[in-house]
């Protein structure tokens, strides 16, 4: 809403200043030619984010240095630290880089963005660009309409530098020709005051152009010609510097709490350096003159001098603060804590800066959608009236004691506690298949599928809720049975998906996804004699056999909805290893890799299935186990018997290679 307000605001001071004056109009033109120029960049920047900024950012920012030299070199690229601090939010929201990296990248781009201004004042004002920007413009948007995606990304950069150029030449332009009519000199106020006003008037134009490069531009291009002193020059510098951490602020509104921690250190920071500079401006300005006499400034170059003063503004908090990224990292976490629990169906991931680039918005829609996942995995025991302890202590309802919800009830959890976040989900995908569906289709065609199995998986269970009720508390001992089996079924399913989600070693994960994998095999009455027994033997007459069968395939239907989301929510790190292979595959695969790793490795592993052995072996002494239980236990064991034996094997070397591919 704020972000809305203030572009009405600008649009209307805008559209007056037009009306007020032509000569403001054409510097405009110039101005908006400067920022269409870094639109072309980032455009291009956009279009190679996958291989350039996001598959490297994890490796890139791993240290504080390292994080300020990523900062500097992308804001370089993109030609505005501001859009640099708008995409690190977005990189902290999705949880690709933590705290400490996002202020380090922010530090970095603070010194990137310096060498606009050096370019500005050496070159940009002294060499007729204008003469460089069209050859550049015609080549870039030739190659730019080209199918070629390289030839495309060529094209966009050389057209961008060539309107970022053109841009320049019509601004230093506009104050040639404005220089013979009106000399904004006149109107200069010295000392304090002067600083403040001239302060201010670097915040307004840096909120009509939205950009402190424009800004800057704009300055060094005026005190080029003599048209605003160089210490009010430096004041709005000042003033540029302040409204570009205002700028992330108003991004980090739509983030999470990191995204507002970042925009909070950003702005503390620089604002604090704003005043301090104003209040020692004096000492600060012969301190300027020192350094440019040091680096053999001429006095009077002042626009080289505008340039040094802003690479000194941004240099020197950085250098003074970058040994405590760490600790303003924590002070920013104190500042503004992390939220309550609650607020299930908001976002906490996904924003709008976020869905800027292709990584990093599959990378929040998976994880909003990971976060759906698992908070229904804890509501679906409610479903069949059992408490989220069922999956730790593994305890399946007595005979005659199953039940479950009605359709109506399963369909106002889903409403309640589901739909808002799914729909939510649902339409951020939309908006990124809009904008990136090119680079991420085989991912986001992933996160449909995950999202619509959830889905689908509470519209089974409603589904099959109606026959269940009626025959779960049946007389007929024979079509109760089946019904409790099949409740047993899917609650041992929602348990190993339970279990495969918070397990930590993917060799247990492997074991569950098996026991899943079995579970649904096995499940399938139409496969086995039992269904035939039934029916030839009238224990269940007609209506019960055809809605047994109809069930029975609802069931299948849930089961797979349940492997699909463990599949895609639980076992990422393994898929990228052994992808759509089927589960035995990955079983062996994983023996396998674990025989070409040495000794010690197998003698860890068969330590933690001996212990694993005793635990069930326990287990199965019970005389309180159900008859499901036992059965469920064997196969556990049998399962951890034929590990063990081939990991005996790996140690004594007894495995041939042809023994191996058998």
């Amino acid at each position: 809403m704020f972000q809305k307000l203030m572009l009405a605001s600008t649009m209307l001071i805008l559209a007056y200043l037009f009306w007020l004056s032509s000569d403001f109009t054409e510097i405009s033109a110039g101005i908006a030619i400067f920022l269409f120029g870094m639109i072309f960049i980032k455009k291009w920047f956009a279009s190679f984010s996958g291989w350039f900024l996001e598959k490297l950012l994890q490796k890139a920012t791993n240290r504080p240095y390292k994080g300020m030299i990523f900062g500097f070199f992308a804001c370089n690229m993109l030609q505005s630290s501001t859009l640099v601090t708008i995409l690190t939010i977005g990189f902290l929201s999705a949880e690709m880089i933590g705290l400490t990296q996002a202020i380090a990248i922010v530090f970095g781009s603070s010194v990137g963005t310096t060498t606009t201004a050096w370019f500005v004042a050496a070159v940009g004002l002294k060499v007729n660009i204008g003469a460089y920007a069209f050859p550049l413009i015609i080549f870039g948007m030739i190659w730019s309409m080209q199918k070629s995606k390289t030839l495309k990304g060529l094209g966009s950069v050389l057209a961008g530098i060539g309107f970022v150029f053109l841009g320049i030449h019509f601004i230093k332009e506009w104050f040639d020709a404005f220089q013979s009519m009106v000399s904004l000199r006149d109107y200069a106020v010295d000392g304090f005051p002067g600083l403040l006003l001239f302060t201010l008037i670097g915040i307004i134009v840096c909120i009509l152009t939205q950009s402190s490069t424009a800004t800057l531009v704009i300055v060094i291009a005026a005190v080029s010609l003599w048209e605003v002193t160089y210490e009010n020059a430096l004041a709005m510098v000042i003033g540029a510097n302040i409204w570009t951490t205002i700028t992330g602020i108003i991004a980090s509104l739509s983030a999470n709490v990191n995204g507002r921690r970042l925009a909070f250190a950003d702005f503390s920071f620089k604002t604090t350096t704003a005043i301090v500079i104003i209040i020692f401006f004096p000492y600060v300005v012969w301190i300027i003159a020192s350094i440019a006499g040091f680096l053999t400034i001429a006095p009077e170059n002042y626009t080289l001098k505008v340039a040094l003063f802003h690479t000194f503004f941004n240099v020197t908090w950085v250098m003074l603060l970058s040994p405590f990224i760490s600790r303003i990292a924590r002070i920013a976490t104190r500042m503004l804590p992390d939220a309550k629990p609650g607020g299930f169906v908001e976002f906490q991931y996904i924003s709008e800066e976020s869905l800027s680039f292709p990584d990093t918005a599959h990378e929040t829609l998976r994880k909003e959608s990971h976060r759906l996942y698992s908070y229904s995995l804890f509501k679906f025991p409610n479903i069949f009236w059992l408490e989220k302890v069922f999956y730790s202590d593994g305890q399946l309802p007595q005979s005659g004691k199953y039940t479950i919800l009605q359709t109506e009830e399963i369909d106002m959890i889903y409403e309640r506690d589901i739909k808002v976040l799914y729909g939510k989900i649902l339409s951020s995908l939309i908006e990124t298949e809009i904008r990136h569906n090119d680079e991420i289709y085989d991912e986001l065609q992933e996160l449909k599928h995950a999202n619509r199995n959830l889905v689908s998986l509470i519209k089974n269970i409603g589904n099959i809720s109606p026959s269940m009720i009626r025959y779960l508390k049946s007389t007929n001992l024979s079509i109760r049975s089946e019904y409790e089996t099949i409740s047993s079924d899917i609650l041992t399913a929602l348990r190993l998906a339970y279990t495969i989600e918070f397990q930590d070693e993917n060799i247990d994960k492997l074991e569950h996804v098996a026991k899943l994998e079995r579970l649904i095999e096995e499940g399938d009455i139409t496969k086995n004699t039992r269904y035939s027994k039934l029916v030839a033997e009238k224990h269940i007459n007609q209506t019960m056999a055809t809605t047994l069968l109809n069930d029975t395939y609802l069931k299948k239907l849930i089961l797979q909805n349940i492997f699909e989301l463990v599949r895609y929510h639980s076992l990422r790190e393994l898929q990228k290893q052994v992808k759509d292979e089927d589960v035995t595959k990955k079983s062996n695969k994983w023996i396998q890799k674990f025989r070409k790793e040495p000794e010690n490795k197998a003698e860890k592993i068969i330590e933690k299935l001996k212990q694993k052995e005793t635990k069930i072996s326990k287990k199965l002494s019970s005389k309180k186990l159900s008859p499901e239980d036992k059965k469920y236990f064997n196969e556990e064991l049998k399962d951890i018997w034929y590990a063990l034996k081939h990991y005996h094997d790996i140690l004594e070397g007894h495995v041939s290679s042809e023994e191996e591919e058998d």
